[in-house]
Parts: structure tokens; sequence; C-alpha cells
């Protein structure tokens, strides 16, 4: 999985390719821990939440889940993938 970052309007953004159809944005970070063309794992700390991009009223993190161009509700792969035990 390749990770890369940039700042948008919806804030600082990570966004990651888990397959050339499936990627994942985490967005409003008040910090990233990866770099662009970053390879990382299940459990890896990406970034720390915060309010960052346009409109933002508080802390809190945005999970979008894009599916062959399509974004999808990210629940189900939630729960299909818990985090992993240490």
């Amino acid at each position: 999985w390749a990770a890369d970052a940039w700042l948008r309007d919806d804030g600082v953004t990570v966004v990651v390719f888990h397959t050339p159809e499936i990627r994942s944005a985490y967005q409003h970070l008040m910090r990233v821990c990866v770099a662009t063309g970053d390879w990382v794992q299940r459990g890896q700390i990406l970034g720390y939440v915060g309010s960052t991009g346009l409109g933002s009223k508080g802390p809190h993190l945005d999970l979008k889940l894009k599916v062959c161009e399509t974004y999808v509700f990210s629940l189900p792969f939630i729960r299909a993938f818990p985090p992993k035990e240490n």
C-alpha cells in the first residue's frame, strides 16, 4: 500500500492506495506521519486528527473510501478489517 499526502480544501489529507481500484482518504489531519510514496502497513499511524481545511469547526477525521472511482460507505470495510491486536 502506498501513501500520498497533500493539503487541499478538505485540509491536510493522506490517501492510501490499497489496490488500483480501492483507496482511502484521511482528511483534516493536524500532522502527517508518512510521505508521498511510502509503503504503509495495517495499524501504522498515518497522521494525527486536526482541524485543517475550509469550514472545519473543530478537530475531527473524515474517512472517505473510493472503489472503482465511486465513493462508498466505509463502515462495512472497517468492520471487515478490525484493528490489529498488539
